[in-house]
């Protein structure tokens, strides 16, 4: 931010000494523009999941950019997975469908990557139901 600023502020000196003085407004806009998208991001980029899977439960802990916690504990012997596809685009939308609800899963993943959790979370699932009881 610090580069980005100096060379807007150098820009916007050379246009403001010859007389184009709106312009160095729009450069010192611009940079408090990204300075205000980087910061949104970061915040966002604090939000995340954790699935912690064992014979006798599914923990999905959902933390928001905020720091929220949002923890949801299914039966793995209920759980089910849904995924809403599309043939351009890839994998949409993943849910765990339990106990008369269902849960999103990896909303901030990219499709491929959904794809990725979508079969190892389902390997992960069968593994548990044959588990013999007592062992994770």
């Amino acid at each position: 931010m610090a580069l980005f600023g100096g060379v807007s502020f150098i820009a916007g000196m050379v246009f403001l000494s010859m007389g184009a003085w709106p312009v160095f407004g729009f450069f010192g806009l611009d940079v408090a523009l990204v300075y205000i998208a980087f910061r949104a991001n970061y915040r966002s980029a604090r939000a995340h999941e954790t699935v912690m899977l064992t014979h006798d439960a599914l923990v999905i802990r959902r933390v928001d950019q905020r720091g929220r916690v949002d923890e949801t504990t299914l039966n793995p012997y209920w759980a089910r997975l849904s995924a809403k596809t599309d043939e351009e685009f890839g994998m949409l939308a993943l849910r765990i469908l339990g106990q008369g609800g269902e849960t999103p899963l990896g909303d901030c993943l990219s499709p491929p990557e959904r794809v990725e959790l979508h079969k190892a979370l389902s390997d992960a699932l069968h593994r548990a139901k044959q588990a013999p009881a007592g062992t994770a």
